[in-house]
């Protein structure tokens, strides 16, 4: 299985910002059980230090929220939600959810 990465500033000026959607990023907009993102969706930042960390940050306007852990073939390792302020607006399973992406390969478009 497969996660694919859709770049959300393709094709314009801002495509360099490496900010991604996925049906990750969707699942954690579902799982949002107060108005803490402010109508703002869920993104992962995969810029070349990340990349080169091999630790994606997980992000909603104005803060880190989590991280994906990956393999040197792009395979994820660890998904999760981690950033104490933010915990207590997910649903209590989240990061239970989150566990099926682990071992599902990154494609990023």
């Amino acid at each position: 299985m497969e996660v694919l990465f859709i770049n959300k500033h393709k094709n314009t000026e801002y495509n360099a910002m490496c900010e991604y959607y996925s049906n990750l990023t969707e699942e954690l907009d579902a799982a949002i059980i107060t108005g803490y993102t402010g109508g703002f969706r869920h993104y992962v930042l995969a810029n070349g230090y990340c990349l080169q960390m091999k630790c994606l940050v997980i992000r909603v306007f104005g803060t880190t929220v989590g991280s994906i852990r990956f393999d040197d073939e792009n395979v994820i390792q660890s998904v999760v939600i981690d950033s104490d302020p933010v915990v207590g607006h997910y649903t209590k399973d989240v990061n239970m959810r989150l566990q099926k992406y682990v071992g599902q390969k990154m494609i990023f478009n």
